[in-house]
């Protein structure tokens, strides 16, 4: 394989007219394609990214080409396929046109595999499989989905559910395996009393920024997969979720003092009322409208 056949997954999808947004920037950690009208063949080349494939629409037949040799798979609804970077591929689909490519920042990638499991990317290959069901990881996938189709969510929030999808896809479906991760050989416990008031107290002096997990796992020290299961254990939620519960509180204070909704929104570090109303709703199980008139 010459160098000059490899492409950047973006080039690829845009010679034929997939990309329609910003692709992966520095600070990205992934971007998802949709795809619903492409032809029923595609010609991949030789990727510089790994690639997760997520089926949706129904069950339909692909048939791939990888060399010479042809394997054909009766992929299911939210089946997944990883398309490792540096192969080359035909694929022709019998079915429903629709799944989403994940395309993982190298960067970010490597970034979770080193923290993880103590490889980078290039010390470890992730299995070459058509149309596998793996629960789990398909519902990190489809959340992913719905995180880059939507701004409703905090940086941080993202961050688990990427740093989630890539250490089940890498215990699950590559050479590391699990047994030499880190995070499973690891305390199962919750963070160290002082670790979890230094996190939370630095959630509610900077909770009007767009907080990311780099941010918290430095100041303790721990792998962000380590973090995240720890604090969920101290605190029944995760990092996420906790940011947004304590928004919603500063929004909550502030419908309380008689603030109007948009200043509310505001003191809650939100960057919309639609944002702020849903994350108020799945705290409280009421929109701030309806809380502001039951309190009367």
């Amino acid at each position: 394989m010459t160098n000059s056949k490899m492409k950047t997954a973006r080039s690829w999808h845009a010679s034929f007219g997939a990309v329609t947004k910003a692709y992966i920037e520095d600070e990205c950690d992934y971007r998802a394609v949709r795809f619903r009208e492409t032809p029923p063949e595609l010609l991949q080349p030789p990727l510089l990214d790994d690639v997760v494939c997520l089926h949706l629409g129904g069950a339909k037949r692909v048939r791939r080409t990888f060399a010479t040799r042809q394997t054909f798979h009766d992929v299911g609804d939210a089946s997944l396929t990883i398309m490792p970077r540096w192969q080359e591929n035909s694929w022709l689909t019998e079915g429903p046109i629709n799944y989403v490519h994940l395309v993982l920042a190298p960067k970010r990638l490597d970034e979770i595999s080193l923290s993880e499991f103590d490889r980078p990317r290039g010390q470890y290959d992730l299995n070459d499989t058509v149309g596998f069901e793996q629960p789990l990881v398909a519902r990190l996938a489809e959340e992913l989905v719905h995180l880059d189709e939507s701004s409703d969510e905090t940086r941080l929030y993202r961050d688990c559910v990427f740093t989630a999808f890539v250490v089940a896809l890498l215990r699950t479906r590559s050479s590391l395996g699990r047994e030499s991760a880190k995070a499973a050989t690891g305390s199962t416990g919750g963070l160290p009393v002082w670790k979890l008031r230094r996190v939370t107290e630095f959630i509610h002096e900077h909770y009007l920024e767009d907080i990311g997990c780099d941010a918290l796992t430095t100041l303790i020290g721990a792998s962000r997969s380590h973090f995240f299961r720890a604090f969920k254990i101290s605190t029944g939620v995760s990092p996420g979720r906790y940011l947004e519960q304590h928004r919603v509180t500063r929004v909550r204070d502030a419908l309380e003092r008689g603030d109007n909704i948009e200043i509310a929104t505001l003191q809650g570090g939100f960057r919309t009322t639609r944002e702020m109303s849903r994350a108020f709703r799945r705290c409280h199980g009421v929109t701030p409208t309806e809380y502001r008139r039951w309190r009367g």
